[in-house]
């Protein structure tokens, strides 16, 4: 959390109930955070990369900062209890953040970063998810590298992970949209 950030707003961002968050985080008054609290994103049910931004290849980039610190959505098909995991969600914001402003090998080393410091781990259910978010944007900024082939192979394998990832039409590159809809054929 930032110096002015809200539960509200950040709820919002990740399309969250306030009341989830707060559960996900153990957070009994709003009203005392922290700044620099890295909160749990709790599995919202809905579309994930709902949060991603209109910036892939051959568009132009739109930052959209999530908070500093906070951790991508998940990307599961159904709730889970997941451990936090500050060092790999930091690189999954750094990995969705680079990818917002068309920093896509800036994209790729920190999602790698992330299947790194995952593979380390015991495989937990967050964990998957947290693993197929990477593979999900290393994909997404294939894409953008125009490497079409390598962007297939990553959404598989985040297919693979969670067979109800999506990615939402309205908040992502039709070419990025194409590359995914492939891998899942």
């Amino acid at each position: 959390m930032k110096k002015g950030d809200t539960l509200g707003r950040i709820a919002g961002h990740y399309g969250v109930d306030v009341d989830q968050l707060m559960r996900a985080n153990g957070i009994d008054d709003p009203k005392r955070l922290a700044v620099g609290r890295v909160l749990v994103i709790p599995t919202s049910g809905q579309s994930p990369l709902r949060a991603a931004r209109k910036s892939p290849a051959h568009a132009s980039a739109k930052a959209s900062r999530q908070p500093p610190g906070a951790p991508p959505p998940p990307q599961a098909s159904a709730p889970s209890a997941s451990r936090p995991r500050p060092e790999a969600d930091e690189a999954l914001a750094q990995a969705q953040a680079a990818f917002d402003d068309a920093d896509f090998e800036g994209s790729l080393a920190a999602a790698d970063r992330a299947r790194t410091l995952l593979s380390q781990n015991g495989r937990d259910l967050g964990d998957r998810n947290r693993m197929a978010r990477a593979y999900l944007l290393r994909g997404m900024a294939e894409v953008g590298l125009d490497r079409d082939d390598e962007a297939r192979k990553s959404f598989r394998k985040a297919l693979e992970l969670d067979r109800g990832i999506k990615l939402d039409p309205d908040q992502v590159s039709p070419k990025i949209v194409e590359a995914f809809r492939q891998a899942g054929e």
